[in-house]
């Protein structure tokens, strides 16, 4: 689904739908698989141990249920960024936990639009549940994917910034040195 909705916001329309899903699906199917289980089983992880893990001392409770509440938070959006990473670039499991990780924390205003735009689809999803099975899917990815690769489009214009900088910085030190 966030291949076939990447071609869209990249503006690359007049693709076959069907066709492009099922070549994707079939192409990405173990690889894409292997990172949502990895990446479930450890945010099972972190539910269970905020669900059942507990302290005789209710200070020091709360102050673990703070910090699982906390690092819940930092998986849902890691999560947020993984799978459009996993579509838009070809990176190693550990980088792209790493990128994902890092682009939710350092473009904190991404993130919360992402979040926002989530929280109101599950409002909506909450008023008129049967949407749900009509576009809950669907809809869902196409808005993470839109914000995603706006937000990856801006990285890579920075980046780009950055290294012509670097370029002009090492010719002008390369031109000093021959005068």
């Amino acid at each position: 689904m966030f291949a076939v909705f990447r071609k869209w916001v990249m503006g690359q329309h007049g693709h076959h739908v069907g066709k492009l899903f099922w070549e994707t699906y079939r192409k990405e199917f173990f690889r894409a698989n292997g990172i949502t289980w990895i990446v479930g089983l450890f945010g099972l992880m972190i539910f269970t141990n905020l669900q059942y893990f507990s302290l005789q001392d209710p200070t020091w409770n709360l102050i673990f249920k703070g910090i699982f509440i906390f690092f819940a938070f930092l998986y849902f959006i890691m999560v947020l960024y993984l799978f459009p990473l996993y579509v838009h670039y070809h990176n190693s499991f550990q980088q792209y936990i790493k990128n994902a990780f890092l682009i939710a924390i350092y473009q904190p205003l991404r993130t919360i639009y992402a979040l926002a735009a989530l929280f109101t689809l599950y409002y909506l999803w909450v008023i008129f549940p049967i949407f749900i099975f009509l576009f809950g899917g669907s809809l869902t990815s196409m808005v993470i994917m839109y914000i995603c690769y706006i937000t990856f489009v801006k990285i890579e214009h920075k980046q780009q910034v950055i290294n012509e900088q670097h370029e002009k910085e090492i010719n002008s030190r390369k031109e000093w040195r021959y005068e």
